[in-house]
């Protein structure tokens, strides 16, 4: 048996899996809010996601009715790029700035300014404000008695396996999202790091690799579940790498899209891409040991929940005034940057509504308009990977979007992919969880294929594959590039 467990920006999830019968057996989730002070700020509290992964975890042990002492490994997925700062005494400085902070934009861009060479040059990857480093530099700015206390950084994930065993490490994947990891050595980047000016007793976390654990269980923590002492904890991960495990995303070729509170789409590969022409690229590591290139935008579920409380319309009606409006919304469209928006990359965009006359003005074009605008969003992104040489004949989907049909049938013919949705919808949960027992097979036998695993464990719900219908993939090929003209006259670029 074997627990993962996915700290995210609404919630924490637990599962156990049963490596046996292939399933996950017991699931539990805790919630918590986020603390928006300013405009752009995007903050939680730390305690808030041990006291959820606490309930969430107790209650997945207790719906998959299992003895705690079955439990061999736990792997932890969580929120990437946040900034999670603890002072000498490993006491947490303040709260938690998330990915979706925008606060470290102009301390960012100044930042780079001063470099002679792009931050890309030195790392292998452009530097967005999400990344952990814009928090960094605004808190060096904004407030530097709190600074000068730092001691240690860690991520949302690392801070969580910090918890667990008390050792201080980090995995190449998440690392990546930092801002100041070299991903062509696997190395923290001295230089950019020379040039923050930490306390001389600040120290980063030891880097593993994907396949070694974080630790084993401190005692306490174990009586806490009722685990027995030897449960290893894995390296664990960023939720985009951990949800690549869990739609089986570990060798070449293959793509995943996520419709979450964000959006997101990625492949995997073995050796670094070069996304010199291709900025809105994040050539992330894997938690697999290889390379992860994403494109994210910033709005998806986030948005569209947002907009179902405008119109104060339950999920059921939402998906039936998404379904009953026609293929380009007759003529509507919106650019849906609520929070700013990262693809393209404009942190202080806003939303607007476009084509709405007296003929077209109703709820199901404005949310069907939403929805296929997200979508052009993280399509845009896939065109990247295609211009970089990337090609795909499928793509998983995942996230609460994957479960309208209608959004499934879209991204078909949008992409003109064959979709594909996992049996098991908790993809970053169930990518812990499968990367826990790979770590718990490298550590007790031989090294094993993580792609094995994979194929031998994740099945795929035939009932939600969707093809592309041809006349619907027509019409949007000539919608997307009218929504794109749009977004590129709104920017002016």
């Amino acid at each position: 048996m074997f627990i993962g467990i996915d700290c995210g920006t609404q919630s924490t999830k637990a599962i156990v899996w049963n490596s046996d019968t292939k399933k996950i057996i017991g699931t539990g989730a805790a919630k918590y809010s986020v603390l928006m002070h300013r405009s752009g700020c995007q903050e939680q509290k730390s305690q808030w996601w041990i006291d959820a992964l606490i309930n969430a975890v107790r209650e997945a042990i207790v719906n998959a009715k299992i003895n705690p002492k079955d439990i061999k490994a736990i792997g932890v997925s969580g929120q990437q790029h946040g900034l999670v700062a603890l002072d000498h005494q490993d006491q947490v400085v303040r709260d938690v700035k998330l990915w979706c902070d925008t606060e470290g934009t102009l301390a960012l861009a100044k930042f780079e300014s001063k470099q002679l060479y792009p931050l890309h040059k030195e790392l292998g990857i452009h530097v967005p404000v999400a990344f952990t480093i814009a928090k960094l530099l605004w808190l060096k700015q904004a407030e530097p008695h709190l600074f000068s206390r730092i001691r240690k950084v860690l991520l949302p994930h690392e801070y969580i396996n910090f918890w667990f065993t008390g050792n201080y490490r980090a995995e190449h994947g998440d690392a990546s999202g930092t801002g100041y990891f070299n991903t062509y050595s696997r190395s923290w980047s001295q230089p950019i790091l020379n040039q923050l000016n930490f306390h001389h007793d600040f120290t980063l976390p030891e880097l593993i690799q994907s396949h070694e654990p974080a630790g084993i269980i401190k005692p306490a923590i174990a009586d806490l579940f009722g685990f027995n002492h030897r449960v290893i904890i894995a390296s664990g991960g960023g939720d985009n790498m951990m949800a690549a495990i869990g739609t089986g995303n570990t060798s070449e070729n293959k793509l995943t899209i996520s419709l979450g509170t964000s959006g997101t789409a990625y492949s995997h590969t073995f050796n670094q891409v070069d996304t010199e022409k291709y900025p809105d690229i994040n050539a992330f590591c894997s938690s697999t040991n290889g390379y992860l290139p994403l494109v994210s935008t910033m709005n998806v579920t986030s948005a569209t929940e947002k907009f179902r409380a405008l119109f104060q319309v339950d999920l059921a009606t939402f998906e039936q005034l998404i379904s009953a409006a026609p293929i380009g919304s007759a003529g509507v469209s919106i650019l849906p940057y609520l929070n700013g928006a990262r693809l393209p990359n404009r942190p202080g965009a806003t939303a607007s509504i476009h084509g709405l006359s007296t003929m077209n003005m109703s709820q199901e074009n404005i949310l069907r308009a939403l929805v296929e605008a997200i979508s052009y969003n993280l399509v845009a992104g896939i065109m990247l990977f295609r211009k970089n040489g990337m090609r795909f004949k499928s793509a998983a989907l995942v996230g609460g979007g994957a479960n309208s049909p209608c959004w499934r049938q879209m991204m078909a013919d949008i992409t003109g992919l064959e979709i594909n949705v996992p049996q098991e919808t908790e993809a970053a949960a169930l990518g812990a969880a499968l990367q826990a027992q790979w770590c718990h097979l490298c550590n007790t036998d031989r090294y094993y294929e993580i792609q094995d695993l994979c194929d031998d464990s994740i099945q795929f719900n035939t009932a939600h594959y969707t093809m592309p219908i041809a006349e619907n993939k027509q019409l949007y090929r000539q919608l997307f590039p009218e929504y794109m003209h749009l977004v590129k006259n709104h920017f002016g670029n």
